[in-house]
């Protein structure tokens, strides 16, 4: 090999001969030319090749986001789906607003103070928590099930300036007078902040069954202008998310918790395996 260059010359040992840089000796096509030293038209399509299936291999880790009006199931939903996408954590804000409390921290103070006075956390602070926690190592590699972080326009918006941005959302769809149904009949847990709606949703565990309450007044009245207040942010909401471009999916949250949850994974799993297939494409080149 005393006329090739030294790009071939100091092609690594270990190098298989199916790498596209290696000049291979069983036959196949030249990977450089010994001439010039330049890349063959068989090494820019190895290449092509080798950067597709990179791509391929490499799964991104899912940033998902379940809205959805109070007592449509949205915990439940991100509790389920937490099977499947593990160990995508499941954030709430009350969650980490709690945690934020519980760790004395100066922001936490300023929380439990708005607590106390039974007054609005404002934007700010809900940001900077959930920035904070999205920034954890947990999220960044494993990725995030957000549950229900907003609930009017100014709020989405917010989140989208901040650059915090879900690959798609999943909206959650019940009818009036089976979200009313649900709130009447509801319970929450007063340690952890959860709502089960569903029978089947109760935990077993005794240590939290025993701290359920009731989640809302039971007087259809009360319920009905809850509703009322949240729909009109929720459509706002949607109209934010929309105009930011992040996809969005109604899907039709009515019947047993384990039916909506199938609906769920079936769009998700449709449009992880659309963006997927674009990417291949545009990798081969």
């Amino acid at each position: 090999m005393g006329g090739s260059s030294p790009l071939v010359q100091n092609a690594p040992p270990h190098c298989a001969g199916a790498c596209p840089l290696r000049p291979c000796c069983s036959g196949a096509p030249r990977m450089i030319s010994k001439r010039t030293g330049a890349m063959t038209g068989a090494a820019v399509a190895g290449l092509g090749f080798f950067f597709w299936k990179s791509n391929e291999a490499r799964h991104a880790p899912p940033r998902i986001l379940i809205l959805g009006k109070p007592g449509s199931g949205k915990g439940m939903q991100c509790r389920q789906l937490l099977e499947r996408y593990k160990p995508a954590p499941h954030i709430t804000m009350g969650g980490i607003l709690r945690a934020e409390v519980q760790k004395c921290t100066p922001i936490g103070r300023d929380i439990n103070a708005h607590i106390k006075a039974k007054t609005q956390i404002p934007r700010e602070i809900g940001l900077e928590v959930l920035r904070a926690r999205l920034d954890e190592k947990d999220c960044k590699e494993c990725g995030w099930l957000g549950d229900g972080w907003t609930r009017d326009g100014p709020q989405a918006d917010t989140l989208v300036k901040a650059g915090i941005i879900p690959d798609c959302i999943i909206d959650l769809e019940v009818p009036w007078g089976s979200l009313i149904e649900r709130l009447q009949t509801g319970q929450s847990c007063t340690a952890t902040g959860e709502g089960y709606y569903h029978v089947s949703e109760m935990p077993n565990d005794l240590a939290i069954s025993g701290k359920m309450t009731m989640e809302q007044p039971k007087d259809r009245k009360v319920l009905a202008n809850i509703l009322k207040e949240s729909e009109i942010g929720h459509e706002g909401m949607i109209k934010s998310w929309s105009r930011a471009g992040v996809p969005l999916f109604h899907i039709d949250a009515c019947g047993s918790p384990e039916t909506v949850n199938k609906r769920i994974v079936e769009q998700l799993d449709a449009h992880y395996a659309a963006a997927k297939a674009k990417k291949k494409k545009w990798f081969l080149f």
